[in-house]
């Protein structure tokens, strides 16, 4: 493998060591592993990959929710060393999410920051930990969480919220918060 091939498959798979693996097989994985790439070079990756989830999430639209979650599992690979900034950016565009979002992709939103146990992911504690942050992410979910679910009509997107969303919604608030509880020394 090449380094130009190993920059394609990471970027493939988003640096997701799991799901290369998944995807390739234990021998392309471990290929790809054995080349020792440095966390510079990672980085460097990860950086690309992330300028280009934010034009997507800049956009706004149906699938904001999931370039969000990228951003944050990219940021959670730990190669960054400006993860102080790219989280405030990520805050910068959460906070204008409220009114520029349907409900589907904020109930999406709320999701994405809620621990993951099966992907090992917990965006809350990292922007607790490595950040300063913790207190105005709080206080964007506040904003982002209030609303109740409703049947959206068609106009709201593809993706679009029902009333009977509402028990999710809490669920994913209640766990939100038990993390950000967890995890906030400020």
């Amino acid at each position: 493998m090449t380094i130009e091939e190993a920059e394609k498959y990471y970027k493939e798979f988003r640096g997701d060591s799991y799901v290369m693996w998944h995807e390739t097989g234990a021998e392309t994985t471990g290929e790809f592993m054995d080349m020792h790439i440095s966390d510079e070079v990672l980085a460097k990756w990860d950086e690309d990959m992330l300028e280009d989830e934010f034009k997507n999430l800049l956009d706004f639209d149906d699938r904001t929710w999931y370039s969000h979650a990228y951003i944050l599992s990219i940021l959670e690979l730990g190669h960054i060393q400006d993860i102080k900034g790219y989280v405030k950016r990520l805050l910068d565009a959460m906070e204008e999410m409220p009114g520029r979002i349907n409900l589907h992709n904020r109930l999406n939103i709320i999701d994405n920051m809620r621990d993951s146990i099966t992907f090992h992911r917990s965006p809350v504690r990292m922007i607790c930990e490595k950040t300063p942050y913790g207190l105005r992410m709080d206080m964007i979910m506040r904003k982002i969480a209030d609303f109740e679910c409703i049947d959206e009509p068609e106009e709201a997107g593809f993706f679009r919220m029902k009333k009977t969303d509402e028990p999710r919604r809490l669920k994913y608030i209640e766990e939100y918060n038990k993390t950000f509880a967890k995890y906030f020394r400020g």
